[in-house]
């Protein structure tokens, strides 16, 4: 895969957003403690991104995230579970948190969530931007998922 442009859409303290129309993927750099009303239109701005381009691969930064509220991060899930039916998106790529309370926490959420266990599409873990990009724009990958 060449380099991906990704474009930026948002930017708050909180999250960054950016997009690829090229490449058909977005991605949100989360950073600090993330928690609220803030966090909530943040996810909502992911959605309204990922329908407004149709985007096919989506990766989610959490290396700098330091804290997580739970409820948020319920809601948040709920919401994307109502939603994620009407978007083209087929894969979910995650640098996981730097924070290993913040780590178990989102993976315990994600195992329970409709969204992963429902099989809308593939959905990996990664350690990097560069391997999880290539893997999202890569539609031969065959790697399996997992939470």
């Amino acid at each position: 895969m060449a380099f991906t442009i990704m474009h930026p859409y948002f930017k708050n303290p909180l999250v960054s957003l950016y997009y690829s129309r090229d490449a058909s993927v977005g991605m949100a750099v989360w950073r600090g403690h993330v928690h609220g009303a803030a966090f909530r239109e943040a996810i909502l701005l992911c959605l309204e991104l990922m329908s407004r381009f149709e985007l096919r691969g989506w990766l989610s930064d959490n290396r700098k995230i330091r804290a997580i509220n739970l409820q948020d991060l319920q809601w948040s899930l709920k919401v994307i579970d109502t939603r994620i039916a009407a978007i083209p998106l087929l894969r979910l790529a995650r640098l996981p948190s730097d924070v290993e309370e913040v780590r178990s926490a989102v993976t315990a959420v994600l195992l329970d969530a409709e969204l992963v266990s429902a099989g809308k599409g593939l959905f990996c873990n990664f350690g990097e931007v560069r391997e999880a990009m290539q893997w999202l724009t890569d539609q031969t990958t065959s790697k399996e998922g997992d939470a």
